[in-house]
């Protein structure tokens, strides 16, 4: 009985092991996210915020969807490089800032100032006509890279103030409660070694002083032989 639940306490204590380490997959990467989306938001208020060199975008206009499977379509996650040294050319779709709001849309047109390019017209793909507003490099930041269908819909509800007290405290929350049952198995274990230990101590115990009182009565009866009668 003793070797089963030991068993049995063993086997919970694996189990609760990977739990943790499933929780720590899930949830820090999740984690380091939020922190760090944040500690941008504060540095750069008016500004994308980038992850690794990545803008991840949420789309929230259908001005993208033309109808074509790979369209970009409102509540899609996009992701969008850093344009860095890369040279633009017409039909590129690009990330760019104007009246502080963050525009996705195509190039269909390039002009040049002395031979080298400076405006650049953009177009939504769903847009009958082209955008009003003309962009230079400096307002450009970044070019479409790929999309993530529907997960922007998660990205806004995240954004609430509920959905951030959800993100951040979920895995804070989860990883605090698998230090607890971590805890309370590892001391239910050793209480239970702690015990067996104890229960072999006083049996040993009972053991010796059974022996111990079985030589003294050998040692009394050497002492007092049996007298016979004459």
């Amino acid at each position: 009985m003793k070797t089963e639940n030991c068993g049995k306490k063993n086997l919970k204590n694996k189990c609760l092991s990977l739990l943790g380490i499933v929780l720590c997959v899930l949830f820090l990467p999740i984690l380091i996210f939020n922190i760090t989306v944040l500690i941008e938001m504060i540095i750069h208020p008016n500004q994308p915020t980038s992850f690794l060199g990545v803008y991840p975008l949420v789309v929230i206009t259908d001005s993208m969807d033309d109808g074509r499977e790979d369209a970009i379509r409102k509540g899609d996650l996009i992701l969008v490089d850093k344009l860095n040294d890369r040279e633009l050319k017409v039909g590129d779709i690009i990330t760019y800032m104007y009246n502080n709001i963050a525009i996705t849309h195509r190039v269909i047109r390039i002009d040049s100032i002395d031979g080298k390019p400076s405006i650049y017209v953009t177009k939504g793909d769903a847009n009958q006509l082209y955008d009003d507003w003309r962009i230079t490099k400096e307002n450009i930041i970044g070019i479409y890279d790929d999309r993530i269908p529907q997960v922007g819909r998660v990205i806004l509800f995240f954004q609430t103030p509920i959905g951030m007290v959800l993100c951040i405290g979920i895995p804070v929350v989860s990883l605090i409660l698998y230090d607890f049952m971590r805890r309370r198995t590892v001391s239910e274990i050793n209480n239970h070694v702690t015990g067996a230990l104890q229960a072999e101590i006083d049996r040993l115990k009972k053991i010796t002083g059974e022996f111990s009182e079985s030589i003294h009565q050998e040692e009394n009866s050497s002492e007092n032989p049996p007298q016979r009668n004459p």
